[in-house]
């Protein structure tokens, strides 16, 4: 069908309404007499005063998940059941393929980060370490066997050495536990 201006559609719908036949207006339109039926027949069935500036939805392919079943994955990253994308199609949707899932994470607002080797120390924070280990100097061997400082070396205790990816929204960067 071939579209037209909403002027065009409008001078349709009042001029066959004020008695002109589709021919006359086709010629004045300088249109195919087809269309200016089409036209006139759409608007006609929305009723006495129709919408000139409506365009018809789009036929599209349905989404492959429910907003239920995307609640549903987000939850099990959030709670840390599946590291990523491919571990939710894995577990939850084994039909559908993992970029659709990267997708629907980023429709919902969660993209993919690389994570972190270790936490961030702002100068406050080292601040804090040294103080504490002020206070504590004086304390005997026995107290210093059993300290652990996390934050000296990286351990990888599973997993690979390279890359790790998560899911988190914007502003969320910084956040450790995820």
């Amino acid at each position: 069908m071939v579209t037209c201006t909403p002027t065009k559609k409008a001078h349709i719908w009042c001029a066959h309404n004020a008695g002109q036949k589709f021919g006359e207006i086709a010629n004045f339109l300088q249109l195919n007499e087809s269309v200016v039926l089409q036209n006139y027949w759409k608007f006609s069935k929305q009723g006495p005063k129709p919408d000139f500036h409506t365009k018809p939805p789009i036929p599209r392919h349905p989404r492959a998940l429910t907003p239920h079943a995307e609640c549903c994955a987000e939850h099990a990253i959030g709670s840390r059941d599946s590291r990523d994308a491919t571990d939710v199609q894995r577990k939850l949707f084994p039909d559908l393929s993992a970029p659709t899932i990267r997708q629907m994470f980023v429709r919902r607002g969660l993209h993919g980060c690389v994570r972190w080797r270790k936490p961030w120390l702002s100068k406050k924070h080292v601040r804090n370490q040294k103080l504490w280990a002020t206070q504590y100097h004086h304390h005997c061997d026995f107290f210093w066997c059993k300290v652990w400082y996390s934050d000296e070396s990286k351990f990888n205790l599973f997993g690979p050495n390279g890359k790790s990816y998560c899911r988190r929204r914007v502003g969320e960067v910084l956040l450790v536990g995820m």
